[in-house]
């Protein structure tokens, strides 16, 4: 069975290996980095020959800060520029393009969203002691759509505290998506995500955290909204 038979939507992929084909063939890694613009492209071609909505190419990951400075700055831009440099012959096929981790972070390190923790004092703190990303405490979209002051007040942040995200959960596309932009709208993060892996059961019995991935259309429809 082809994934055009299992309806499949939204595949991602890890760009790895490229290093080390490089160095097999006895050449600088970025050279290797650099030839995976062919695999990209024909990732991209893929998704169009099968009518997916959505491709995640996942480019950097936190192993790749152990390489050299040289190497992880052609990381940071290359696939960036690949897309840019062939935009419009994509933009002929009909793909868009949505960049994900368009922030500078001096620091590699991020303070997780934790309930009963992350408030902004343990934020400033960590801040203080090098945090390059901190969350607030992960805020529930039934909630911030009712304006609860109790809620509203963990979303709340200061300029220092940037960069910042804020992070939701639920179980409704509508009432995700509209806790979305009363977020962004309001407080203008730098960044808005989902937690889809809370195992507390305050959270599950309402289908919402870790709950959601039992039911992988309502992640798409959440996802998606």
């Amino acid at each position: 069975m082809n994934i055009k038979e299992l309806g499949i939507q939204h595949v991602a992929i890890i760009m790895d290996g490229n290093g080390r084909w490089a160095t097999e063939k006895n050449l600088d890694r970025t050279a290797g980095h650099a030839a995976g613009e062919h695999a990209l492209s024909k990732a991209i071609y893929w998704a169009l020959e099968n009518n997916l909505s959505w491709l995640t190419v996942y480019a950097f990951s936190t192993e790749n800060w152990t390489r050299s400075t040289e190497e992880v700055d052609f990381l940071m831009f290359f696939n960036r520029d690949i897309l840019i440099r062939r935009r419009e012959e994509f933009h002929e096929k009909g793909v868009k393009f949505n960049f994900i981790g368009d922030l500078k972070i001096e620091i590699p390190i991020i303070l997780a969203p934790m309930a009963g923790v992350t408030d902004y004092p343990f934020r400033i703190l960590c801040k203080e002691m090098g945090a390059g990303i901190v969350y607030s405490e992960f805020v529930s979209a039934d909630g911030i759509i009712r304006e609860n002051s109790k809620t509203l007040s963990l979303i709340r942040f200061e300029e220092p505290e940037r960069p910042i995200g804020i992070q939701i959960f639920g179980n409704d596309a509508e009432i995700m998506s509209q806790a979305s932009r009363y977020v962004y709208e309001s407080f203008k993060p730098d960044i808005l995500d989902i937690n889809y892996g809370c195992p507390v059961p305050k959270v599950t019995k309402k289908g919402g955290g870790s709950a959601a991935l039992q039911d992988l259309c309502l992640m798409d429809d959440i996802t998606a909204a």
